[in-house]
This record gives structure tokens, C-alpha cells and sequence, in this order.
């Protein structure tokens, strides 16, 4: 399990586990919107995220008090920057 959180996933498969669009991540990641860490593999092209900073990230985002959290966007939804 350990070495399967760690493996590196590409920006379509990281869309796919938080269910955005890809370019969605892109923007987070320039716009510095979250703060969801990323590998930069072999200069700027190559962007890796690792799958238990995703689980972590999901994990942040649940809210367990009854109070109501921002609904999560759905694939090919428009975010707003």
C-alpha cells in the first residue's frame, strides 16, 4: 500500500483521482490557488503528482462538524480564478 501512495501519477491521471480536468490542475498550479505539491520531473514539461499528497489533499478537504464545504468540481466544470 505504502509504495502505491507513493507512486507518481501524470496531470490526466491526478484530473481523473480529483475528478477535474487536467487543465484545472494547471491552473491551480500557476495561479498558486492550493496548495497541492508537485514533482517537476526534468525541467518544466514533465509534472508528476505523487498519489498520497492527492489523498491528502481529498482528506483536507472533507468536513466532519455537520458545516457544509464548497461542493467539489466535476469533470469539465469551469473554475473560476
Amino acid at each position: 500500500m505504502a509504495q502505491e501512495t507513493e507512486r507518481l501519477l501524470t496531470e490526466k491521471q491526478a484530473a481523473e483521482v480529483l475528478n477535474v480536468h487536467f487543465t484545472t490542475l494547471s491552473a491551480w498550479r500557476c495561479k498558486k490557488r492550493y496548495n497541492l505539491p508537485f514533482v517537476r520531473l526534468g525541467g518544466a514539461r514533465a509534472i508528476r503528482y505523487k498519489m498520497s499528497d492527492l489523498l491528502s489533499f481529498i482528506e483536507k478537504g472533507l468536513v466532519a462538524d455537520g458545516g457544509e464545504a464548497a461542493p467539489a468540481p466535476k469533470k469539465g466544470d469551469r473554475v473560476a480564478l
